[in-house]
């Protein structure tokens, strides 16, 4: 992608993440695409201003159908995309943003793969010393 077009993403980006108000929602862990893309319009349609797709039972060639998909019709419904767990799956299918868990590498690790302009959220399981450190 040319500077220009990254530069174009970022702003889009940075738009969705202001008007963030709301619902945000967390996908089932579906197999069936039809059934998970069915209940991500729905979200949306009910408000939803960002989606974060959640899978940990899926293939990687199946999470990679699924994020593509739903990046497409969060991007289509002005929302924001998150990707659970996996900064190169983001990164791939253009999401907005990644959220990290305690074994999903480190944010620096994370900031590598998906750059600047990306969200990155990590899990702090109640614990204000990991927060700090986040």
């Amino acid at each position: 992608m040319s500077a220009a077009g990254i530069d174009d993403a970022a702003v889009v980006r940075r738009a969705r993440a202001r008007r963030l108000v709301g619902l945000y929602a967390v996908t089932p862990d579906l197999a069936d695409t039809a059934d998970l893309v069915a209940r991500v319009e729905a979200a949306l349609a009910g408000g939803a201003g960002a989606i974060q797709y959640r899978s940990k039972g899926a293939t990687a060639a199946l999470r990679s159908r699924q994020a593509e998909a739903l990046a497409r019709i969060s991007a289509r419904r002005g929302a924001l995309f998150i990707v659970n767990d996996d900064a190169a799956l983001c990164a791939a299918v253009g999401a907005d943003g990644v959220h990290l868990g305690e074994a999903d590498g480190s944010a620096a690790a994370a900031r590598a793969i998906v750059g600047p302009e990306r969200i990155i959220g990590i899990s702090c399981y109640n614990d204000f010393a990991l927060a700090e450190a986040a």
